[in-house]
């Protein structure tokens, strides 16, 4: 799997062709799965095996991202400026501290039902730890004290979605617990992006002056903020809240080979909807990215840490996410077992395939609903 990086969010995945609207009666059976049994079943997955090369210390645990298993985007991102991590590397490894990573994601599930019908975590949630996880212990095996890595949960993003403060909130905590539960918290450290209030007075008013200054922007017809607008815009339209429709609905919505031409009255109408709100929450996406890059908020709460992302720029480690079979984030998709492997999929291409298919729960999710899905 090779997909093409965006400096700015995660790359969009289409779905299958949602001209094919039989919908199959394949999810066969129910089965339940103890913390025990998840913790067995995640722990037999194979690890990466990174090629682990270098004259140092530094040069060893810097190869470590620049493998084809963990690498997501151009090598030349940490290559043209590998003085710029060794020195982030340095300041731990010369008080022989744990190095600090830190990431942003894990908002909430994307309010799509195309793509997921769940609020709270599920396996994919769990995948996405372990492979960060699997990360700081290779760290481990070349640098004693290891690695630490802080993920800053995007919960304030729930706003510019559509979904409601209360369901960030449920996710944000249920991911906490798993975290917890699964013992992965001795090197993953989850915290919630409100903690820009604590950082920016009087947030709600900064905020608003923020969206307004990126406003005037898109008028104005800047050509930088409109190169990021682009690339970010049709992909936030893509994960707006659609909840409140039904299934046949949005996949003539969704569907980018039917022209306003091709389809209903009340379809365009929902498109046209997701458009004004996909232009808000461009705004405040970028307004929130501003905030947080004006306070330098990252480098208080976790000074001279290394930046991992799932959006690879020249000053972020890129990661694939869950596996290189895996092109989706897990708040965007269902976690699919097939054959002692764990890809993403989304829910609706599920539910069009000709395979069979068991609903697998988790017993300590608060959430009825499958935690994934395993083909047969």
């Amino acid at each position: 799997m090779y997909m093409k990086p965006n400096s700015y969010i995660y790359p969009y995945v289409a779905f299958n062709d949602l001209s094919n609207k039989d919908i199959k009666n394949n999810l066969i059976e129910r089965k339940e799965i103890s913390l025990s049994q998840l913790k067995e079943l995640i722990f037999d997955i194979k690890k990466p095996q990174p090629t682990i090369k270098g004259e140092n210390l530094l040069e060893r645990i810097l190869s470590l991202f620049l493998d084809e298993e963990i690498l997501f985007g151009p090598r030349d991102h940490i290559e043209t400026n590998k003085k710029y991590w060794q020195e982030r590397l340095s300041y731990f490894i010369a008080k022989n501290e744990p190095i600090q990573f830190t990431l942003l994601g894990l908002p909430f599930k994307i309010p799509v039902p195309l793509k997921t019908n769940r609020v709270l975590p599920d396996m994919g949630e769990v995948l996405f730890l372990l492979r960060l996880n699997s990360i700081s212990e290779l760290i481990s095996n070349e640098y004693k004290p290891g690695a630490k890595i802080t993920i800053l949960a995007e919960d304030l993003f729930a706003d510019f979605v559509g979904i409601s403060e209360s369901e960030a909130e449920q996710y944000y905590l249920a991911v906490k617990e798993l975290n917890e539960k699964l013992g992965f918290s001795k090197n993953i450290e989850i915290i919630s992006f409100k903690i820009i209030h604590d950082h920016v007075d009087n947030f709600p008013h900064i905020y608003e002056e923020k969206i307004f200054e990126h406003e005037k922007l898109y008028q104005n017809n800047d050509k930088d903020f409109l190169t990021k607008y682009n690339n970010t815009y049709d992909i936030l339209k893509k994960i707006v809240t659609s909840k409140k429709y039904d299934n046949e609905l949005l996949m003539d919505v969704y569907n980018d080979n039917l022209s306003n031409e091709q389809i209903s009255d009340e379809v365009l109408k929902i498109r046209d909807e997701l458009d004004k709100k996909a232009h808000q929450a461009v705004l405040k996406y970028f307004a929130l990215l501003k905030l947080r890059d004006e306070v330098d908020l990252l480098e208080k709460l976790v000074p001279c840490s290394l930046s991992l992302s799932v959006a690879p720029k020249l000053n972020r480690l890129g990661i694939i996410p869950i596996n290189k079979d895996s092109n989706r984030l897990p708040y965007h998709a269902v976690p699919v077992y097939d054959n002692g492997k764990f890809t993403l999929e989304y829910l609706i291409d599920i539910k069009r395939d000709a395979g069979k298919y068991l609903s697998i729960y988790f017993h300590e999710d608060k959430e009825n609903k499958p935690f994934y899905y395993e083909k047969k």
